[in-house]
Formats: structure tokens, C-alpha cells, sequence
């Protein structure tokens, strides 16, 4: 029996074998660097994933449903948590101007805010039942670079599907 960083190592020899003294420190040399090595790998694939952050988006705060699938993807829950006061108000106040926006088949339909603190919310929704929110925090945009801002971050992560038909 070996023991080494966590791993218990058993082995078991036949009785007929006879063990002496200098086979079982060259056993010992041998096994305990494999065992070390063995830890490492196992140290390594057993480790604790990191929390899931396959949706942060650099410089974006963003949430977007699909109504029809029942997908929702966001920025991850930290990100999103440090948004201001100021920016929770304006987030209500565009999605209501965005809910009085008659649907329509293919067609899309966009509200743009700017808040006090310089910040941009943009809101989109297409004619499919698909939302987008996205909150940009970045002091002097106009609003043609949060727009076309906006443009990029939905063709990259959501094919495009907030362009007109």
C-alpha cells in the first residue's frame, strides 16, 4: 500500500512471489513519480469548473429572448448586477415605449435611449418575437456608434436577425 497526495495505491502480488527489500524501493522510486504525475492530470481534470461565462460580451450588457423557442441569453448575472439606478429606469421606460410598437411580420422595430449618465439602452424587437436589450455604459458614443455598435454585437452573436426584411 502507497499513499501520495490524496491517491492510496494498492498492490497485489501473487503469494508465490517473493519480495525483498530492494525490489520494493525500486518498486517505490518507480511508483511515486507516476503517482505524482497521476495526481497531476487527475488534479487537472477533476478541478472545479469556472462558472459559466460563454455569454460575457466585452463592453455589453445585454439580454435577449426569443419568444417562439423560449431562449433567453444574458450578460452573465455579476455584469448585469452593476448596472446604475439611472440605467434600471431608462431599461422600464424602453421596454415600455418598445411593448407600444404595434408587431408585425418581419418587421423590426428599434427605441434608443439616452440617460443622463451617458449611457445608451437600445431595445429591438423582430417581427418573429425576438427581443434584444442592450445597455452600452461608454461616455461620448453618439448615437450612430451605439448603433452601429449594436449592429455588430447582433450580427456577430444572433446572425443578423434584427435587420429589416
Amino acid at each position: 500500500v502507497m499513499r501520495q497526495e490524496g491517491i492510496t495505491l494498492v498492490i497485489f502480488l501473487r503469494h508465490c512471489v517473493c519480495v525483498n527489500q530492494a525490489m520494493r524501493s525500486e518498486l517505490a522510486a518507480t511508483v511515486t513519480t507516476r503517482l505524482a504525475q497521476l495526481h497531476a492530470m487527475l488534479a487537472a481534470q477533476l478541478a472545479p469548473a469556472p462558472p459559466f461565462s460563454g455569454w460575457h460580451v466585452p463592453g455589453f450588457r445585454y439580454l435577449y429572448v426569443d419568444r417562439a423557442t423560449l431562449a433567453v441569453r444574458a450578460s452573465p448575472e455579476g455584469k448585469a448586477a452593476t448596472l446604475s439606478a439611472d440605467s434600471l429606469v431608462a431599461l422600464s421606460l424602453l421596454r415600455a415605449d418598445l411593448d407600444s410598437q404595434p408587431a408585425g411580420a418581419g418587421a423590426v422595430h428599434e427605441v434608443c435611449i439616452r440617460a443622463h449618465h451617458d449611457a445608451w439602452m437600445i431595445a429591438r424587437r423582430s417581427g418573429e418575437g425576438r427581443e434584444l436589450f442592450v445597455v452600452l455604459e461608454r461616455a461620448g458614443d453618439t448615437l450612430l456608434q451605439a448603433s452601429e455598435a449594436v449592429n455588430r454585437f447582433g450580427d456577430v452573436y444572433f446572425e443578423g436577425i434584427f435587420h429589416a426584411a
